[in-house]
């Protein structure tokens, strides 16, 4: 979890040395060839069948966008409150999503979990202050867009039932690497080389810390644990951006983060009790 809320500081720092679409490149590239070892320390064949590599291929032009807009609104505005602001939307609006995609009935607690999400967001965006024109702000702008795609991630990763989660994100992120350079960043590379350790230390720690590390300990502790236990970690994230925002580069803990962070984790933890994530990764019954 602070693997992760670190990663929002390494995006910052990066962006002053790179583009998205290269910084997204390198990124997938280390992490793709790092979990071809973690796949072998697991035993994990790397074979999968057409369907699953397809649903991996949809799965990368997402995570290469979700990717797109993390740099970018990280490189426009704060690291921490892009942390805060994200990492608390996701499983909001990933709840939702799946209530309407699955037709469930919410109930009372439900939707006060739902406003209690919304009033943590605008006290965080400060809308009394900016009105709705807060939304065509850039950096903003990227983040809502960031939260919303990655429930579409989380929607289509749920499709693959045959890979394991280390194999199928190792396909999703060698495909984003092949996507990336051929569409955006029109095969051509800047050299990094020459860069100092700064970006080399952030490099690896978005890499290979915040995406294979991470990644594989939230996996592992899922099996062992179950995903509710794992998914309660989850709250450190957000917070842990933010200190690490205020920490590494200088910024300012507003207290409008804190709180509205702190009513949106109420909303996530009054909202696992409805056990979203089961009714995410269960098969129907018809088989379909």
């Amino acid at each position: 979890m602070l693997a992760w809320g670190l990663a929002w500081i390494n995006a910052k720092v990066l962006s002053n040395y790179l583009d998205s679409f290269s910084l997204i490149f390198w990124r997938f590239l280390i992490a793709a060839i790092s979990l071809v070892f973690v796949a072998k320390f697991l035993k994990h064949s790397l074979k999968i069948d057409f369907k699953t590599f397809f649903v991996a291929f949809i799965a990368a032009i997402l995570m290469l966008f979700y990717n797109y807009f993390f740099f970018r609104g990280t490189s426009l505005g704060d690291a921490g409150f892009g942390g805060v602001l994200v990492t608390t939307l996701n499983p909001i609006l990933t709840f939702f999503a799946v209530a309407i995609l699955q037709r469930k009935n919410l109930g009372k607690k439900e939707y006060f979990a739902l406003f209690l999400g919304a009033l943590g967001s605008f006290i965080m965006l400060e809308i009394w202050q900016y009105g709705f024109g807060v939304f065509t702000q850039n950096a903003i702008k990227y983040f809502l867009l960031a939260a919303t795609t990655w429930v579409f991630i989380t929607l289509v990763s749920t499709l693959n039932k045959k890979a394991t989660a280390v194999v199928f994100s190792f396909y999703m992120y060698l495909l984003v690497v092949f996507i990336d350079y051929l569409f955006f960043l029109d095969r051509k590379l800047t050299p990094i080389y020459n860069f100092d350790w700064i970006f080399w230390l952030n490099l690896f720690a978005i890499s290979l810390f915040a995406v294979t590390f991470a990644t594989t300990v939230y996996f592992l502790a899922t099996v062992q644990k179950g995903s509710k236990y794992a998914s309660a970690f989850i709250f450190l994230v957000p917070f842990s951006a933010a200190i690490f925002a205020t920490i590494f580069l200088g910024e300012k803990l507003k207290n409008t983060t804190i709180i509205g962070g702190l009513i949106v984790v109420v909303a996530i933890y009054i909202l696992q009790d409805y056990k979203w994530h089961n009714i995410l990764f269960k098969r129907r019954k018809s088989g379909i």
